[in-house]
């Protein structure tokens, strides 16, 4: 076994080979590391969890507005110390708005289903920010949203307007412990609707939560088509890190893929965990997917985006979160307008997408 553990099940275990000179060759000096590679030896880490508390959270329903609340455990030693939690949806939205613990909010911008992203330089060159413009464009309109009990936790149902003839749905499950599980689907008719650039979530936080933590492929940015030189581990990094503005104009960066956790923290490590049943991708940045759109937001150059990101103070920006089940490729087979290939690509047809949202705390 690895680590000092007895035994390998039910954990992840990789072997990490590097290949590097053993003396000095040309300008390459000895120990230069030429090859790396990483091999999969167990792949079990199983980190899902829709919640471990039975009963029903407090509910109380005021103006469209529902708030659940109730107590969080700090760890989980037994200490027996327990803080204030809640949640607020909004019916009309259909949307959560607001999450807090102890009274510190964790939400500035409400939680969304998401279809789009920033054009790349190699999706303008395939058109693809015209073809697909309907996703990003999307501003979906609630038909219903249904609150009712269960056995594991308050029920959340949300209907949207048909896109066309697509029809997405959110099922949302609190937990009495504060952890939100949901089910983000599309079904329906999809005649006439393009490919997706991706099928997920999104949300922002305030800027205080400034750190990135998580368990996937790493440690630079990496897409489904395009990530077989990032190696799996855990990486702590800060949002202001995420984008990458080696890139001429703004544009889609800092996905990463593989991942089996994803938290959006402060500096104290308290913050937002996201997990799902299956291998997902997330990005945390500091500026919104409508700001990297240069060519309807304006701004030309990435350099120009650090105006925005409050670099030096993040508590008065914000951190723009978004996680995918599904993420179209990036292409990149020449410099300029190939399309990714076929098993990378998001044909419009039914997806589902389940995910964890919940609480950590240092």
């Amino acid at each position: 076994a690895a680590a000092g553990l007895t035994s390998l099940k039910g954990h992840d275990a990789y072997l990490n080979v590097s290949y590097t000179l053993n003396r000095k060759d040309g300008l390459l000096p000895a120990g230069w590391e030429i090859a790396y590679d990483q091999i999969a030896m167990k792949d079990e880490l199983d980190v899902y969890c829709k919640g471990k508390k039975t009963g029903l959270a407090l509910c109380e329903k005021t103006d469209g507005k529902v708030v659940f609340s109730g107590l969080l455990d700090t760890d989980a030693t037994g200490s027996g110390c327990t803080v204030d939690w809640a949640a607020e949806f909004d019916l009309a939205a259909g949307s959560f708005v607001s999450y807090t613990v102890n009274g510190v909010q964790m939400m500035s911008e409400p939680l969304r289903p998401s279809f789009g992203r920033a054009p790349t330089e190699n999706d303008i060159g395939a058109k693809l920010d015209k073809k697909f413009d309907i996703w990003n464009a999307l501003e979906l309109k609630v038909k219903s949203s249904e609150l009712q009990e269960s056995e594991q936790g308050w029920a959340i149902k949300v209907t949207y307007e048909p896109v066309k003839s697509a029809v997405v749905t959110v099922d949302y499950l609190v937990n009495k412990d504060g952890t939100i599980s949901a089910v983000e689907a599309i079904d329906g008719g999809f005649d006439g609707l393009p490919d997706l650039f991706s099928f997920g979530m999104t949300m922002a936080m305030p800027g205080e939560y400034s750190v990135v933590d998580f368990y996937g492929k790493g440690p630079f940015e990496n897409y489904v088509d395009r990530n077989s030189a990032a190696k799996v581990g855990r990486y702590v990094q800060t949002v202001n890190e995420q984008y990458h503005y080696g890139y001429a104009r703004p544009q889609e960066s800092g996905k990463k893929t593989g991942l089996k956790w994803f938290r959006v923290v402060t500096g104290d490590g308290c913050g937002l965990e996201v997990t799902s049943n299956v291998k997902f991708s997330a990005s945390a940045l500091p500026f919104s997917r409508e700001q990297l759109d240069f060519k309807k937001y304006g701004i030309t150059h990435s350099l120009e985006l650090k105006s925005l990101a409050h670099e030096n103070d993040r508590s008065n920006g914000k951190t723009y979160v978004s996680f995918d089940g599904y993420h179209y490729g990036l292409g990149c087979i020449n410099s300029w307008g190939a399309i990714p290939l076929k098993q990378y690509q998001l044909p419009a047809q039914a997806y589902k997408f389940e995910f964890v949202l919940k609480p950590v705390l240092n």
